[in-house]
């Protein structure tokens, strides 16, 4: 979650097994903007609890058949939830936060199509879903080839000023050592 002064958002929404609009709205209450890195379910099953949410055109297939699924939209129906729009994001997409907090979407084709980095400047920050990470699947059928990776890689290497910090999709703190009071300060 990252909080503006008019509005947060959230990137990524998790697996769906916890109602994550409930816990958003725990820790803010700010209008909330939904963006998803890629269409895998571990990072858009949480959209069930949300009214809409963004997503790179290239992933939306995947996004549609993840929600399409029997058992997926069992639960959303048992929750008495309705399925979440889709709306389109792509490369070069600002979202205005407010107070100065401006997300940049770059996209990152490679473990998925549609994949997409968001850039905050103001903090230096690098959101990088899945894109880049410390156990990045590629052997996926949804995967591109490692040379688009390479390409996209290059890409946020040559923007490599503008950031000092990656926030992963998938954390691995937990095997250096560090705990939870760690890394949330």
């Amino acid at each position: 979650i990252l909080r503006g002064s008019e509005c947060a958002a959230v990137i990524d929404t998790c697996g769906g097994t916890d109602n994550f609009y409930n816990i958003v709205c725990s820790v803010t209450p700010l209008p909330l903007i939904v963006i998803n890195t890629h269409g895998h379910g571990d990072h858009i099953g949480g959209n069930m609890y949300f009214s809409e949410a963004y997503i790179n055109q290239r992933d939306k297939e995947m996004y549609c058949g993840y929600f399409n699924d029997p058992e997926v939209e069992a639960e959303i129906k048992a929750k008495g939830l309705a399925p979440c729009k889709a709306l389109d994001i792509e490369d070069g997409d600002v979202f205005d936060l407010g107070g100065g907090v401006i997300l940049e979407v770059i996209a990152v084709p490679g473990h998925t199509a549609g994949s997409i980095c968001l850039l905050d400047r103001e903090d230096r920050i690098l959101f990088t879903g899945d894109s880049v990470n410390d156990m990045l699947w590629m052997q996926l059928d949804e995967s591109l080839p490692i040379s688009t990776l390479i390409t996209s890689l290059s890409v946020l290497e040559s923007r490599r000023d503008a950031f000092d910090y990656l926030l992963t999709g998938h954390w691995q703190w937990r095997t250096q050592g560090l705990t939870d009071a760690d890394m949330l300060g």
